[in-house]
Formats: C-alpha cells, sequence, structure tokens
C-alpha cells in the first residue's frame, strides 16, 4: 500500500496483496485506518472493503490542502461506505503553520466535514502527546468539553454532538463486528509475498537471505570509502582557529598534524575518517551583523584558503563537483568554503557574487538571527513570515551564479518559500530530522517532501543536542562504524554511496547546470535599505 507521505508512490494505492489485507481486517473484525495513506489507497480501500473505515486522525483537504488530509470527493465516498473521519487537532493540519491554529478552525474542519459526507460520518481522532502543537483552546485533553460547546454555539443540536463525541464510532465498531460475523465460515487468507528488493527488516532468515554480518559490514564500508568522496556539509574548525589562535596558524599549538584533545579534527583523523571532500564553514556571528560582517567573512575566508595551502600534502581547493572527484582520486582531501550566514553578504547582491568569485559554493541564508530578508529558526519573532521579495531575489542570483542555497539554520517557512521558487537543488549542510527530535534546527517530514520533489539533500548533523534532544545521550562511532552500521540495517553499496557523498555530488553538478541554463541572464540588480533598527557603521546617504 502507498503512503501519503512518500513522493514516490510505487503501489499506485494497493497492490493485489494489499487488498487481501483488507478482506482479512475485515473477516477478523479489525477497523481499517486510512490516516496516513494515500489518496489511490483510500479510494480502492474504499471499493474493496465490506465493513466501514474509520479516519483515526484526519482532517479536511479543502480547508487545509495537507497530504495527510482528506478530499471531499474521498469524503463523499466515506459517507457511501458508512466509516467516520475523526479530525486531528495538528495545527499543521488545522492551519498552514505548525505555530498557530484556533479551536475555531477545529470546528470548522468538523462542520465542513459534516456538510460535505454527513454529519454521520465525522468524529474526533485529537493526536495529543502525538504532536508538538495544537490549538489554542484545545492545549491539553481537559478541553474537549469546550470544543463541543462551541459546536453547540455553531448551532449542532444533541443528537448530533452525541454522533460527533462517539455514537458514529460505536457505529462504525458495530458495522465491522456485524461483517466478522458475516464472514465466520470464510477460511483465513493464506497468502505470502516476498519482501521487496530495498527491504530494510529483519525478516530475512524466514526468505533464507542471510543478515549481513559486523565483518561483512565493516568490509563494505571500507569499499565504499574507498570508491566514493564522503562529503561533509559543515565543519568549524576554521572559527577555531579564529578563537584559539587569532587565525595564526602558524602557531605550534595550531598545528593540524597534532590532534587536539578540544577540538574534533586533525589531519590524522579526517585520514582515519576516510573525509573526502570538506566544506569548511566561514562562519560569522550575529552580532557582527550590520557591522564589520563582511570582513569577518572575508578573513575566514582567507583561513581557510591559508590552512588549505599550508597543508598541501593533504588539501586542495575545490570549486566544482568535477573538482571534488578529481581531488578524491589522486588521494587529497578537497576543500571548500561554505559561507555561515547570509547576514555576512549585508544585503547585497553585489557581495554575494563576489563571495562566489572568491570561492565560496554555499551561503547558510541565516544563521541564529533574522536577516532584513528571511527568517532565521532560532528567534522567536518572525518578522517576515519565511522570506521577503528581496530573499527571493536573493535566492534566483545564487541560482543564476551556481551558488548552493544551504536551508540550515533557517526558519520552516522559509525553507518552504526557497523550496516554492529555486530552480537548483537544495541542500541543508548540517540539520536531521524533525520527527526524531523536534529541534528547530531539525527539518519536519512535510519539508522533507518538499527537500525530496526539488532532488536536494539534507546532511545529518551529529550534534547530541539536534540528534536525540539532549546534550549527553547520543551515541556515534566513527565515520567508517557509522556506515557499517547502515549496512547492518540493509542499505546497499549503491545507498551507502549516495549518503557517502554521491547525493551531495548531484546536488552540486545539478546548481552548476542551473547556471549554465542562465548564463545568458542579467545580474539581479536590486538594493535595499538597512532596517531602521540596524547599528550598523554604513556611511551616510548610502544604502
Amino acid at each position: 500500500a502507498d503512503s501519503t507521505t512518500p513522493v514516490v508512490k510505487e503501489h499506485s494505492g494497493l497492490t493485489e496483496f494489499g487488498k487481501t489485507v483488507v478482506k482479512e481486517m475485515n473477516r477478523l473484525g479489525m477497523l481499517l485506518d486510512l490516516s496516513h495513506v494515500s489518496f489511490d489507497t483510500m479510494r480502492q480501500a474504499l471499493q474493496v472493503t465490506r465493513a466501514p473505515v474509520i479516519y483515526s486522525h484526519s482532517s479536511a483537504y479543502a480547508l487545509r490542502d495537507h497530504e495527510r488530509n482528506v478530499p471531499d470527493d474521498i469524503l463523499k465516498l466515506t459517507a457511501a461506505n458508512g466509516g467516520v473521519v475523526m479530525v486531528n487537532f495538528y495545527n499543521l493540519y488545522i492551519n498552514k503553520t505548525r505555530d498557530y491554529a484556533s479551536i475555531q478552525q477545529v470546528a470548522d474542519h468538523i462542520m465542513h466535514i459534516r456538510k460535505v459526507a454527513g454529519i454521520d460520518y465525522v468524529g474526533i481522532g485529537s493526536d495529543y502527546d502525538g504532536v508538538c502543537c495544537v490549538p489554542k483552546g484545545l492545549e491539553d485533553v481537559s478541553k474537549f468539553p469546550d470544543l463541543i460547546a462551541l459546536l453547540a454555539q455553531m448551532g449542532l443540536n444533541e443528537e448530533e454532538l452525541k454522533k460527533i463525541v462517539g455514537d458514529n464510532v460505536l457505529r462504525v465498531m458495530r458495522g465491522a463486528e456485524k461483517v466478522k460475523s458475516e464472514m465466520r465460515n470464510q477460511m483465513p487468507f493464506d497468502i505470502w509475498i516476498d519482501p521487496t528488493p530495498n527491504a530494510t527488516g529483519c525478516a530475512s532468515n524466514v526468505y533464507n537471505t542471510p543478515l549481513i554480518t559486523v565483518a561483512q559490514s565493516e568490509a563494505l564500508a571500507q569499499k565504499v570509502l574507498s570508491e566514493t568522496p564522503l562529503v561533509d556539509g559543515h565543519n568549524d574548525l576554521p572559527w577555531q582557529m579564529r578563537a584559539s589562535y587569532f587565525n595564526k596558524i602558524e602557531y605550534a599549538n595550531a598545528s593540524l598534524n597534532l590532534p587536539q584533545s578540544q577540538l574534533h579534527t586533525s589531519i590524522d583523523r579526517l585520514k582515519q575518517g576516510r573525509v573526502g571532500a570538506q566544506f569548511w564553514a566561514d562562519y560569522v556571528p550575529c552580532a557582527s551583523q550590520f557591522k564589520d560582517s563582511i570582513r569577518y567573512a572575508l578573513q575566514q575566508a582567507d583561513l581557510i584558503k591559508r590552512i588549505t595551502y599550508k597543508y598541501n600534502n593533504t588539501f586542495e581547493m575545490a570549486y566544482t563537483a568535477a573538482d571534488i572527484e578529481r581531488i578524491f582520486k589522486s588521494g587529497k582531501i578537497a576543500s571548500l568554503i561554505g559561507l555561515e550566514s547570509g547576514h555576512a553578504i549585508e544585503s547585497s547582491l553585489a557581495v554575494l557574487r563576489m563571495m562566489y568569485n572568491l570561492g565560496v559554493r554555499y551561503v547558510t541564508l541565516t544563521h541564529s538571527c533574522n536577516t532584513p530578508w528571511a527568517d532565521s529558526a532560532t528567534p522567536a519573532v518572525k518578522p517576515h513570515n519565511g522570506l521577503t521579495d528581496f530573499g527571493r531575489t536573493i535566492v534566483k542570483e545564487m541560482n543564476r551564479i551556481g551558488m548552493l542555497i544551504d536551508l540550515s539554520h533557517v526558519s520552516v517557512q522559509t525553507m518552504k518559500d526557497t523550496l516554492a521558487i529555486t530552480k537548483a537543488p537544495v541542500i541543508y549542510s548540517h540539520s536531521s530530522a524533525f520527527s526524531l527530535c523536534s529541534h528547530e534546527r531539525n527539518v519536519p517530514d512535510d519539508v522533507l517532501n518538499l527537500v525530496a520533489r526539488n532532488r536536494g539533500v539534507v546532511m545529518v548533523n551529529f550534534y547530541n543536542l539536534y540528534i536525540s534532544c539532549g546534550r549527553d545521550n547520543a551515541s556515534l562511532e566513527h565515520v567508517a562504524g557509522l556506515i557499517a552500521a547502515l549496512a547492518r540495517r540493509g542499505l546497499s553499496e549503491s545507498e551507502l554511496k549516495k549518503v557517502v557523498g554521491d547525493n551531495l555530488l548531484r546536488v552540486f553538478r545539478e546548481a552548476e547546470k542551473v547556471k549554465e541554463d542562465l548564463k545568458n541572464q542579467k545580474p539581479f540588480d536590486v538594493w535595499i535599505s538597512p532596517p531602521a533598527n540596524s547599528t550598523g557603521c554604513l556611511s551616510p546617504n548610502v544604502s
């Protein structure tokens, strides 16, 4: 069966085995829940089932066009089936943002389903303690009576309210039990299917396919790392050099030939970790915004190049995907510059272009501060609700010059706005999965789907706080051990190579192709004035 979430729908709904699963659920008296399934899976399940279905926690697509909700045509099919749609309280399925929804909007979803399907086919499926953000007025399980009171104020009578509260679900359960009774003399379905070629589960022994051993996984990891450049999207060593040694890399204690206990990075460790290409962070602190951020950016870019030249037996500067592959084959580590973040261009397209000419190959649109044209993930106040018009121009100019767009650190709405307009795939240079750790620096599943459509890549961060939502309890093996662990989870050699570096190289090449496609387009020439509250050192009468 196809889920609603992945971009690729492998089965166009239910397979023949999926239809058999539905029939066996009918025979057993198991309720069939169509939340989370694709629209085609909904339609096909409704054609096959003899019993009424439920949507245990879904809302109305017509009011919020999220793939987890139910379109009107399927609401009508559900009514014909006698099923029930139990409205979800998650802000993102009620409103267009997970940051806010209201009890009134939940009531509107209930009333819409009542209007389209009928009062007999709507209920409540809150998803409390399963989601991060619920509507104002429905903050916890004590608030159900407030919702019922609001529906009464909107004109629902006592009988209708009882149906929504529970009678509709009880009717569906009795309907499923009746079907079970009617099918009690039917033999159980007895059909097996082989796992799909990309299955990663632990059923291998049943099908005489042995699990990969530890030794085999370690050998595969070494093979992958010897054939594919491991591309790390973000390393803050240059800032540590500034903080500890004022960028004076000639100091004996600053040598990368010697492992230092306060650092994660040295030449020996990079080689042991089989790193093939490293994006070094040209980090510019937010405190420099409207002051001397460009100076910081230039100094750190200079430092990255000086480190590369000092240790030229180990490193070589890379500016293209082809450079990475060539340098990796030569036995060296490719050095690249990633500018963190967008405030370091001081809202100037000219500075953006010059950063590219100096060798910067990605720009993180924001760090932990908003820019005059894009919202960051970190501040509570999001003044722009994503990108401004000038921010959209920044994205277009990055496409034109071939600069990779890095969406780590930006707000969810900035992510969505960027993904809606960029012609080139994006990167997240150091972010992880929000569904596993609900930190604002991570990427929600709905945005992951948009990234897949964009053909971008999310490069997983190793910071404990973004992995396990705690500073002290995440676990991580060394890089080869990580790749071996992924192999033991069922990833093939081809998949491991994509994770290690091939995905980033693909994104890089596609950004270069967009640059080539746009080569005849003139540079964007737009200026904006600094915000009124800027405290910078700008010359008078100069925007």
